[in-house]
């Protein structure tokens, strides 16, 4: 058994599904989500209100009950500990990500995992690209209104540029660890990719929209995408998974809509330091980063 804890929002349960997928396949075992971390939603500083949001996407995994929670002994804690052990020698083990890469290779089969970390980070899960990409297509159809806007997006030159605000601006504690990618970084990329693709239509997608009409133009055709505000996050990262060239933030968000682009020449920047403490280098290798 594979049990991954999920939190945080789609772009980083996103990274969490792709890791247990890849340890899952590895060792031949069944993929568990655990979904606790979504029980305790109480608005504070440092701290965003969650949801699970993988439920409408084809993804291949169970979910944990609490009962198997508690019987695993995953809270770790001590009487859990203590009950698990009495009960089997193969326990599970707990895996805490640290800031080196957690070594997969090296994990046994003979035992369950309970992981506990983020995993931005490609490699972990480059060899199922393909799988995973069909793993995020949601399950039902899009509708018509989508539908037409991917026919107009594929028809152009197309440019997803993500601008990410929303708590890395309003709290303090999310501010200082993650930082802002400031009107700078975005007007580089934007010169970078217009001396690249001819003709480009840049597509803004942002969790600020008010502040990007007010502020950002880009000096080309530019269209800011309004439409699912609120709604559906996963089609954004549907719709900027056609463009054919991307601008992230420093947001799991738009990373994953860049690493889903369909386009093989896409040309993709990103922001050289994700973290305000830097030390952690999430872009693909790839990638164009400044």
């Amino acid at each position: 058994m594979i049990i991954v804890k999920l939190k945080g929002g789609l772009g980083n349960q996103m990274f969490q599904y792709a890791f247990g997928k890849s340890v899952a396949q590895l060792l031949n075992q069944h993929l568990y989500l655990d979904l606790s971390f979504f029980e305790d939603q109480e608005k504070r500083e440092g701290h965003t209100p969650r949801h699970y949001e993988l439920g409408i996407l084809n993804i291949h995994a169970r979910i944990l009950e609490k009962k198997q929670l508690d019987k695993l002994g995953a809270n770790f804690d001590l009487k859990s500990r203590i009950k698990c052990a009495i009960k089997s020698k193969f326990n599970t083990v707990k895996i805490k990500e640290k800031k080196t890469l957690v070594n997969i290779s090296g994990l046994s089969k003979m035992r369950s995992y309970y992981f506990d970390g983020y995993f931005q980070n490609e490699k972990y899960f480059a060899q199922l690209t393909h799988k995973l990409k069909k793993d995020f297509l949601p399950k039902e159809p899009l509708d018509q209104k989508t539908q037409n806007c991917i026919e107009k997006i594929s028809s152009q030159n197309a440019v997803s540029i993500h601008i990410r605000r929303g708590d890395y601006i309003s709290d303090n504690i999310t501010n200082a660890h993650h930082g802002t990618c400031g009107i700078e970084y975005y007007q580089r990329a934007i010169k970078l990719i217009s001396e690249q693709v001819e003709n480009p239509h840049f597509y803004i997608f942002s969790d600020d929209i008010e502040w990007v009409n007010e502020h950002f133009k880009t000096g080309h055709p530019q269209t800011v995408m309004t439409d699912y505000q609120q709604t559906n996050n996963f089609i954004d990262i549907v719709l900027m998974s056609h463009c054919k060239h991307h601008i992230v933030a420093n947001s799991s968000f738009s990373w994953w809509g860049a690493w889903l682009g369909r386009n093989d020449k896409k040309i993709v920047i990103a922001p050289k330091d994700w973290f305000v403490e830097g030390g952690k280098e999430i872009a693909c290798k790839n990638w164009i980063k400044i």
